[in-house]
């Protein structure tokens, strides 16, 4: 099976788009609740007669009591008695809370102070004006980047070793930045991309090193998509993501990259061919990529993680397997096709 040629054609800057969706609909609900409902109603004071209790849930997860007090208040003569749907601290059977009712029907109620509209008018504000900074942000620095070398990334020529050595994977597990190197059988790390500045929103910033021939170079991962093909299968979902503004996927196959694979027992092994000759046979693994490490966690070592593999291969200059590699453990992918 050959490198996956991907549909996708939009930038994988989901999270940004849903922080920036998320703002505009709070603003959009602290304009509504400030500006248009309850605009006719009228201002009074009413009495809390009782409160109801309800076990619920807090913003952390815990266990906590939800207030549910009842007013009575009066309109032309008449009383009335209203749950309210809102509760604030230091409130209790007695006080006296500000409402407002609509003329047309007394019954109908709402809170008459800027508490909640405030709060999703700033809040709102704030998550958008971090999402509009984030997307600016991504596109300067794409752009940046592409200046200084329009051909980026730029793979080193290969050059076969005549011994095959083994190397080895490993990703920072636990983690959500997603460094991750290749090392040799002596532990030593030989390439490695380290996390230098970490966004939620928009593009990773990496510094790709490669200790061997001493070179550094900046790129940026953006955030993982999956997308589905007009298939009906499960495996035309594919993965992806932006590397320095590109399809990681396409930047590979326009470079010559190619990748068969195939599956032994619960570990699935990766081909990996530049300009149609194999450079390196990659496997996945557990946690425990040396097979030391894997004779003392026996219970463990043979169920395999993303982003972690055990390479074969003659090809000194890593950067190719380093970077397909890189994508294959980000994307969580198995298949290809």
């Amino acid at each position: 099976m050959e490198l996956y040629k991907p549909l996708i054609k939009w930038k994988a800057k989901g999270i940004t788009i849903m922080f920036l969706l998320a703002g505009l609909l709070m603003i959009g609900l602290g304009v509504y609740f400030s500006f248009f409902q309850g605009r006719n109603y009228v201002k009074t004071t009413a009495v809390i007669e009782s409160v109801r209790t309800e076990e619920g849930v807090d913003a952390e997860g815990h266990l906590a009591d939800e207030y549910y007090p009842t007013v009575r208040y009066s309109v032309a003569g008449k009383d009335y008695h209203q749950e309210l749907g809102f509760w604030q601290d230091g409130w209790d059977v007695g006080s006296q809370v500000k409402i407002k009712y609509d003329p047309q029907d007394p019954a109908k109620v709402t809170e008459d102070s800027l508490g909640v509209k405030l709060y999703l008018l700033i809040v709102g504000g704030l998550v958008t004006a971090f999402a509009l900074f984030s997307l600016l942000r991504s596109r300067r620095v794409v752009k940046q980047l592409r200046e200084e070398n329009p051909d980026r990334p730029v793979f080193s020529a290969p050059r076969t070793g005549a011994v095959e050595r083994k190397l080895y994977f490993v990703t920072d597990a636990g983690t959500v930045k997603g460094s991750c190197h290749i090392e040799d059988e002596n532990r030593k790390v030989l390439y490695e991309a380290v996390c230098t500045k970490f966004s939620l929103s928009s593009e990773v910033e990496y510094q790709f090193v490669d200790h061997v021939l001493g070179r550094s170079v900046t790129h940026l991962a953006g955030k993982t998509a999956t997308t589905s093909s007009n298939g009906l299968f499960v495996l035309d979902n594919h993965s992806t993501f932006n590397f320095d503004g590109v399809d990681v996927w396409k930047l590979l196959h326009d470079n010559g990259v190619s990748i068969r694979t195939g599956m032994h027992g619960l570990r699935f092994s990766y081909n990996i061919s530049r300009g149609g000759t194999e450079i390196a046979v990659a496997e996945s693994c557990s946690h425990y990529v040396h097979e030391e490490d894997e004779a003392a966690h026996k219970a463990l070592s043979k169920i395999p993680a993303p982003g972690f593999f055990r390479i074969r291969t003659r090809e000194e200059n890593l950067d190719v397997i380093f970077l397909t590699l890189f994508a294959i453990g980000r994307t969580d992918m198995m298949i290809y096709k």
